[in-house]
Parts: C-alpha cells; structure tokens; sequence
C-alpha cells in the first residue's frame, strides 16, 4: 500500500484483522451478591472481561452488535437443596419490563454422602442468535448455594 511513512511505522492494521481484535465478547466471573438480585448471579468487573458489550445493573449482559453467538455458562454447586434441584438457567429479554424467556438450562446433583466437601457443576453452552439490545444473565433458585469462589462460576459469550 501507499501509506506515508509515519503510517507504515505505527503498522496500521488492515480492516479483516481490526474486526477480529475487536469481535464481541465477555467472560464474567460470578461474585457474591452485594445487593438483593432475586437469583441473578451478579458479576466480578475486576476478573471479567467485556468487548462490545454493555453491562447493566450488576447481572446483566448487553448486546450491542447483532448477530449469532456462543453463549455459555458454567455455574458450580458447594450446597445442596433439600427440594431443589442444582438448575442454573440463561435467561434474555429485550427490555427490563419485558417478561425473560429461558434460552438455555443445566442441573448438576450432589450426592446425599455428607462425609467430605462436594461440588457439582451445571456447564451449558448454545450458538444464539441476538440483536442489539438484548440483554442476557444467569439466574439460579437459590444464590447460597452457588460456589463464588476462584472463577468456579462464569457466564460468557463471543460473536462467530
């Protein structure tokens, strides 16, 4: 290309490699809840990582460029529930009134031995297609139950 020479320096990208750099994602890492989230897992900013998506009031997920992603979670059990099962469900809705629809749902179970520590983990993973503005979050029936520790319980998505 015919670019001044201060631009060959600085090696601008060509625009096929800008648009991988900066693809959508986010990787949130589950902390323990600091305010009443009625079973919205809510989200470590210091240990999770966000490209072009929005963040919204501490447990959602804002989609900002439409099109189909990778949407997983992983969400790990340190208790168990006497009637409950161990279910973690995604859930998406397009605006905050609007009524969240279940997009993906996974169950772990402990056994009833109560001899040593045990975890389960309820892994969930799905190509989804979004637009923007949709919002997405993890939410479990119980948020005691969830194990916060050392990355053990993380929600995330990227852009094919």
């Amino acid at each position: 290309e015919n670019l001044p020479s201060h631009q060959r320096q600085v090696g601008f990208l060509s625009a096929e490699k800008q648009e991988i750099t900066y693809r959508a994602l986010a990787r949130m890492v589950a902390t323990t809840p600091k305010e009443e989230s009625k079973g919205y897992l809510q989200w470590d900013m210091k240990h999770s990582i966000r490209k072009n998506i929005n963040y919204y009031r501490s447990s959602w997920l804002t989609i900002l460029e439409p099109g189909d992603y990778f949407v997983y979670s992983r969400v790990t059990f340190s208790k168990s529930h006497v009637k409950e099962p161990l279910t973690s469900w995604v859930k998406m809705r397009k605006t905050e009134e609007e009524e969240e629809k279940v997009m993906m749902a996974a169950s772990c179970s402990l056994s009833d031995s109560a001899s040593s520590p045990q975890l389960c983990t309820a892994s969930q993973g799905d190509l989804i297609s979004l637009e923007r503005g949709d919002q997405l979050s993890v939410w479990v029936p119980d948020l005691s139950l969830v194990n916060y520790k050392d990355g053990a319980t993380v929600f995330g998505m990227y852009k094919l």
